[in-house]
């Protein structure tokens, strides 16, 4: 527990005047933390609106800024599931039933409140089942939101894709209202059940009116040393995926041989377990790689910074396809997706035809142009047709009024909820 951060789960806004609108957002991880966040802050931002924040994790770090950025917001309560059930004894005043523990801890959730509806990723955890089985029971409606985008064109991306049927379509189940996908690439994957509860607002995480916003939660990086030299992050994977690991290690010397290069190493947010046994990439260390004596590369553990803040530091990123270089695009920063060293087709690589490197040569030559000239080779990076496009297919349809979409789809949802449910499982407690 954080010292001046409120995260007790407690009770909500007053209400005044009309009936306020609430949204309770259950969130696992740090994908969910990353990606909703934006969409918990313009949902905050609306007079009448209120929203609690519930981690099933309890490994989630409540110290996390953006949740400390919520917290701070007058009308958003941040707390644990645990904590939730500790709210929830005193508002019975006794303990949780064992046999009726979700559906309490629901009741207490809805207290007060007939305009309201619930908020999860796209996962099906095993606190997610129970809960969503509970809130139909209260004619409370749920959304499905996104915690990620996709950076591949293709569908076999994992070392054990070996079978193309059924990789095509979202194999998230889940007694949901409403699915919502962040752009076009990522709806493609849409499952043809969805049909009207399926909605592409445009991505939350990395529209124009939340980055600013994320730059000032959370701080610059610092890598002392670093000053005066060509700053490149390397965004890598984990061992789920094909990656030719014995020839990053050599792309990682081609850059080093170049004078006044600092390189981190960004290390992928979700480790590979297989059963419980953790698989680590076999990533080089400094001493196993040859380099200039003026250059440095250093490995950054993924809870060291986030990806926005390595992505401000740097002046070019290089990737095995991750999302989070959809920000570097917007930021005018070159993106080198390599594409020789994993099987997958990446969305930036696609789109952009500067940023697919399919050989040594290539990422040679846009080293040797960024050590002689960051800023101009920055500035003629990207082509205007290519971002058109890029921001139609990836980030806001091609239009603004993104945080607009999302409060009028939760808006729609809360309001839609079926209130005779409600008074029907009123009157079976006062039945009991």
């Amino acid at each position: 527990m954080g010292q001046g951060v409120r995260r007790d789960g407690g009770e909500p806004s007053k209400v005044v005047g009309q009936m306020r609108r609430r949204i309770v957002f259950f969130l696992r991880h740090h994908n969910d933390v990353d990606h909703i966040t934006p969409v918990i802050h313009f949902w905050s931002l609306v007079e009448g609106n209120d929203a609690f924040v519930v981690m099933l994790d309890e490994d989630v770090d409540l110290n996390d800024p953006r949740l400390a950025f919520l917290v701070a917001k007058k009308n958003v309560r941040v707390g644990t599931l645990a904590q939730l059930a500790r709210s929830t004894n005193q508002w019975l005043g006794r303990p949780l039933r064992e046999n009726r523990r979700v559906s309490e801890i629901v009741d207490f959730l809805a207290r007060g409140s007939a305009r309201i509806a619930f908020a999860f990723d796209y996962g099906t955890a095993p606190a997610t089942v129970p809960l969503l089985a509970e809130a139909r029971k209260l004619g409370i409606k749920c959304v499905a939101l996104p915690h990620g985008d996709d950076p591949y064109m293709n569908y076999m991306i994992t070392t054990n894709d070996l079978i193309y049927d059924g990789l095509t379509r979202s194999r998230r189940v889940g007694d949901f209202d409403l699915f919502v996908t962040a752009s076009r690439i990522t709806a493609r994957r849409a499952d043809e059940g969805w049909h009207d509860k399926h909605e592409v607002p445009g991505s939350a995480r990395f529209a124009d009116e939340w980055l600013p916003e994320l730059e000032k939660i959370l701080p610059p990086a610092v890598f002392p040393g670093s000053e005066g030299k060509l700053k490149l992050v390397f965004f890598l994977r984990n061992a789920k995926y094909p990656i030719f690991w014995e020839e990053l290690g050599r792309l990682l010397a081609l850059v080093l041989q170049f004078p006044g290069v600092y390189l981190v190493l960004a290390g992928h947010p979700r480790q590979y377990l297989d059963g419980t046994r953790t698989i680590d990439i076999p990533t080089p260390g400094a001493e196993d790689v040859s380099r200039h004596p003026s250059s440095s590369m250093t490995y950054v553990a993924a809870d060291t910074y986030q990806g926005t803040q390595l992505i401000r530091w740097a002046d070019a990123v290089l990737s095995l396809g991750t999302s989070v270089v959809y920000e570097a695009v917007l930021r005018g920063k070159p993106v080198f997706e390599i594409e020789y060293l994993h099987p997958n087709r990446t969305v930036v690589g696609t789109l952009f035809r500067n940023a697919d490197i399919q050989c040594r040569d290539q990422i040679f030559q846009w080293i040797a142009k960024l050590s002689n000239d960051p800023a101009g080779t920055a500035a003629g990076f990207y082509r205007a047709e290519e971002m058109k496009r890029f921001r139609e297919q990836c980030i806001d349809l091609g239009k603004p009024g993104t945080p607009e979409r999302y409060v009028t789809l939760l808006q729609r949802l809360v309001d839609a909820r079926d209130m005779s449910k409600a008074a029907s499982r009123a009157a079976d407690k006062s039945a009991d």
